[in-house]
């Protein structure tokens, strides 16, 4: 079993790069081993897939049976219980395989997911936290379908164990139900069982049959516990088995810390690399997703809906005697919380405006007024509420 001493902190895809380039120059792989990473917004969280993290565990193979019978069409197609799995996992419900990749950078775009959360302090006020994300790696062999460790830790999830599951009778069940072959049933059991107690206490790192776009998109694989207790009785193969939850983090030799401070850079070079939403999820709404996201808005550049009012002007185009509007009356309705100084500069906009004893009938006049009003206001409100205001001073010099 790994351990997580080892932890560095990493600021930009560059130094994250540099530090996997290091790790492989000074770790020479065997033909059968395999870097395997992890990534986590939040690295204060333990690593646990998702059935461990609650209750479910109990109810884990009723819930298994009745995805299938509710969408038997779905499953028609796969052929060993790792396809099941995967495709349970893939549509949202909860399993004991840990998402892991081949792929570092993947595991680092996942590491610079935005995570926080508000905390409420001794003034009964709340505390906002960003936090740091992580990166696991461990380099070791990593397990095909046809291992027998998986085809066992695979039908974990699919037994259920009660209160009477014992070391014989689940390796009888396995046998009965050809997961396992006579000649495998024969070593589980010789010496004491000592095979099947080691197979079921160890995690093993699962190379993907890529049964699915996005795990060929994400360079998936995964981590599988069996998670089995084993509580002795009178001799071992009588031993009561039940299932556990527990944390994976001891199953990788170290990880890289992301400070929240730098996830937004970092994820800005990913995306410059093609790392992003759009790649890494192939489901049409990642893909649009993706491209809203990468649309940066002008703030304030667009109005909000008005109706439009048609006046019917009840003054002769020759009437020139048109009273004079009560300008500080007008100001005081539409900005009743205005500073003095910026009303008296709005005042006297106005006034240069409608000096003119026909300016209402200039529309000339009306739009010069209109853009020096919105210039003054945009010192006091946004884009949209300087237009709005300024529209609704005119409206109110018009009336």
């Amino acid at each position: 079993m790994a351990s997580t001493a080892q932890e560095k902190k990493i600021t930009s895809v560059k130094s994250f790069v540099d530090n996997i380039s290091d790790m492989r120059h000074n770790n020479s792989a065997d033909n059968a081993e395999q870097w395997f990473f992890r990534g986590q917004k939040n690295s204060a969280w333990e690593v646990r897939p998702h059935i461990f993290r609650g209750d479910d565990l109990a109810s884990e193979h009723i819930l298994i049976d009745r995805a299938q019978k509710q969408n038997p069409i779905e499953f028609r197609d796969c052929i060993n219980s790792f396809e099941i799995l995967t495709k349970l996992q893939h549509y949202g419900l909860g399993t004991r395989l840990l998402d892991v990749t081949l792929n570092p950078l993947v595991a680092l775009y996942f590491a610079t997911e935005y995570s926080c959360e508000y905390t409420k302090n001794k003034n009964s006020q709340y505390t906002h936290q960003e936090h740091d994300g992580v990166v696991f790696y461990r380099l070791v062999n990593g397990c095909s379908l046809q291992d027998m460790e998986i085809k066992i830790a695979l039908a974990v999830p699919f037994v259920e164990f009660g209160k009477s599951m014992s070391l014989e009778r689940f390796c009888l069940h396995l046998r009965e139900n050809n997961v396992i072959t006579e000649s495998e049933y024969k070593r589980l059991i010789d010496d004491g069982y000592s095979e099947i107690i080691r197979i079921l206490q160890t995690n093993s790192f699962i190379i993907s049959a890529n049964s699915n776009v996005r795990l060929i998109q994400q360079r998936g694989a995964f981590l599988i516990a069996p998670a089995v207790n084993i509580s002795s009785v009178s001799e071992t193969k009588t031993s009561i088995l039940s299932k556990a939850k527990m944390n994976l983090a001891k199953e990788f030799e170290g990880r890289f810390v992301i400070p929240a401070k730098d996830k937004n850079v970092i994820r800005e070079e990913l995306d410059f690399f093609n790392v992003n939403e759009a790649t890494l999820f192939p489901e049409l709404e990642h893909q649009m997703r993706y491209i809203q996201g990468q649309l940066k808005p002008s703030v304030g550049t667009v109005e909000e809906y008005r109706q439009y009012e048609c006046r019917t002007n009840t003054q002769s185009p020759v009437d020139f005697e048109k009273a004079p509007p009560d300008i500080d009356a007008i100001l005081a309705k539409v900005l009743p919380m205005a500073k003095a100084k910026d009303v008296e500069h709005l005042k006297s906009e106005i006034k240069d405006a409608t000096e003119l004893i026909d300016w209402y009938h200039k529309d000339s006049v009306i739009s010069g007024l209109r853009r020096a009003l919105i210039k003054s206001l945009s010192n006091m409100f946004s884009a949209v509420d300087a237009r709005s205001k300024s529209n609704q001073i005119i409206d109110e010099l018009l009336a």
